[in-house]
């Protein structure tokens, strides 16, 4: 029994480490470039010396729906504090869900602008992910792998933004430095990434394009746009990526933005999955630019 636990755990944790692989993509899906999307608060860190107000943001999403057995969630909170002449603090943190296992991320992050073109940013936080087999029968606890069901590791990250010209910006941003292992009995580490992004506005549309290159010698691609309307009230989205279709809706009132995206994908899961929900709400402190 106890030969089979291992066996059923490791084959739970390689499954894991496939999903949540395509969970980081999946939050990739934001474009890096524009300083004024949430989303991109989020994602690189030097877009949030952009921000002439504090801002908060908070996001949940229910993962590939339809799937059997699998309840699959995630959430984030992203809060930025521009300190005027002193750059700016923020941090954010997630988590994600999936029956068994969890992963968590805390990170701090600092942004300054050299000047009013360009901006550096970096985050650095904690890591941790764990497989919980409390109610799963059959499980040896003194097995030497599920005794050892939580692993955590530090996490850098650096970011840059250059504005060309008016509301048109090149962003890029480097992930996973350390290269955090995150493995429980055999090395895991998550690879470095670095991603190139280019966004523009022309009128109420802005279209944007990133591409990232893993060290694992894996990429991935966003090409998108987002257009504005109703005196900027009503905003809608389309966004592709290697494995997805993005479909996105948003509503901006006083300080307030509520965004709704629809992802459907049109690869691996999409046979099993009736597609993903994300929601995003985001209040700032007063009119930001």
């Amino acid at each position: 029994m106890k030969r089979y636990s291992t066996i059923f755990l490791l084959t739970l944790v390689f499954t894991i480490n496939i999903l949540a692989l395509d969970y980081s993509n999946f939050r990739n899906f934001a474009d890096i470039s524009n300083p004024y999307s949430p989303e991109s608060n989020y994602s690189n860190p030097a877009t949030i010396s952009w921000l002439d107000s504090p801002r908060l943001s908070g996001g949940y999403e229910m993962l590939y729906l339809g799937m059997n057995h699998d309840n699959l969630s995630s959430g984030i909170i992203n809060f930025s504090y521009p300190m005027k002449t002193l750059g700016t603090v923020g941090f954010r943190t997630s988590f994600f869900n999936a029956n068994h296992f969890a992963q968590n991320s805390f990170v701090i992050q600092y942004s300054y602008k050299l000047d009013q073109m360009i901006s550096v940013g970096m985050g650095i936080g904690l890591i941790t992910r764990g497989y919980n087999t409390d109610d799963v029968e059959g499980f040896d606890l003194s097995d030497e792998v599920v005794q050892d069901a939580s692993k955590g590791s530090f996490t850098l990250g650096l970011g840059g933004t250059y504005m060309i010209f008016d509301d048109t910006f090149l962003g890029f941003k480097i992930d996973n430095i350390f290269k955090p292992d995150l493995g429980l009995e055999d090395e895991s580490k998550e690879p470095l990434s670095l991603t190139l992004g280019v966004s523009s506005r022309i009128g109420i549309i802005q279209p944007y394009f990133d591409f990232s290159y893993y060290s694992d010698n894996t990429s991935n691609f966003l090409v998108g746009a987002e257009g504005w309307f109703m005196n900027e009230m009503l905003g809608t989205k389309i966004n592709f990526t290697n494995n997805n279709v993005i479909f996105g809706i948003g509503l901006q009132y006083s300080n307030y933005r509520l965004d709704y995206d629809y992802i459907l994908a049109n690869s691996g899961v999409k046979e099993v999955s009736s597609g993903s929900h994300q929601m995003l709400l985001t209040y700032n402190f007063k009119t930001a630019k």
